[in-house]
This record gives structure tokens, sequence and C-alpha cells, in this order.
């Protein structure tokens, strides 16, 4: 019986030690630059807000997602936010995006990867703090 119990155990420790490796550490507060792409992909899965410059906007032709590339001209190098159809009711003005280019984005949300590129989908105007050029 104790044999069992030891082996419960270890089985429940490899276990453990294993979910720790597949899940990322996720530090608290964790504030990221856009420009720096390699370590926000580090943090994939994780809560973050990612900071910088719009570098551009784009407006699927079907209308159906939003993007705002953050921190390098080359969208396939830029931070990504996307923001879907579904959620364009709770955004003011959507179809004037390109307005806001130039300007400095903090957006929070959970790190994601499309295409290996990163991206926070946001579905709420909430995640996101614009402070505009004057």
């Amino acid at each position: 019986m104790k044999i069992i119990n030891i082996l419960a155990q270890i089985i429940i420790m490899i276990i453990i030690s294993s979910c720790e490796l597949i899940s990322p550490d996720c530090p608290s507060n964790l504030t990221l630059k856009a420009e720096n792409i390699e370590e926000i992909k580090r943090y994939k899965d994780c809560e973050a807000t990612i900071s910088g410059i719009i570098s551009s906007t784009y407006i699927d032709p079907d209308g159906k997602v939003v993007f705002i590339n953050v921190g390098n001209i080359d969208y396939k190098k830029a931070f990504n936010v996307v923001i879907f159809s579904s959620d364009f009711p709770k955004f003011n003005s959507l179809e004037n995006i390109k307005e806001y280019e130039g300007n400095f984005i903090q957006v929070y949300g959970t790190i994601s990867t499309y295409r290996n590129r990163p991206q926070i989908i946001v579905n709420d105007p909430e995640q996101i703090t614009l402070q505009v050029r004057l």
C-alpha cells in the first residue's frame, strides 16, 4: 500500500511538472513594447499590455475584420491588434481607422499568434488606450 502511495505521488509530480513546461510562465502586469516581436511571442497565451505607435491599419475588403498594426510599417513584422465584425458595434467610427496611424496605442488582452505573428484580439474598447496627436 505504501509503494502505491509513493508511485501515485511520483505520477502526480510528473504530471504537474509537465504541465508547467506546456503552460507559459505569465508574469503579472506584463507590459511589452510592440517593436519586440520575438519577446511578445514568448508570452503567447499570457495577458499583457502592448504599447507602440500605430504604423498602419487595414479593413478587410469583406468588412469582417480590422487590423491595427503597431511597431513596424511592415505588417508581417508588426504586432497586430485585431477587431472582428461581431464587435464593431462596440467601437465608434472604425471606418475612419486610418486617422489613428502615427498615434500611440496601448492594448490589453491575451497574446495569441496567427501565421506566426503576435496579436491581441480586442472584444471591448476598454482594452485600448489611445493617445491622439493634436
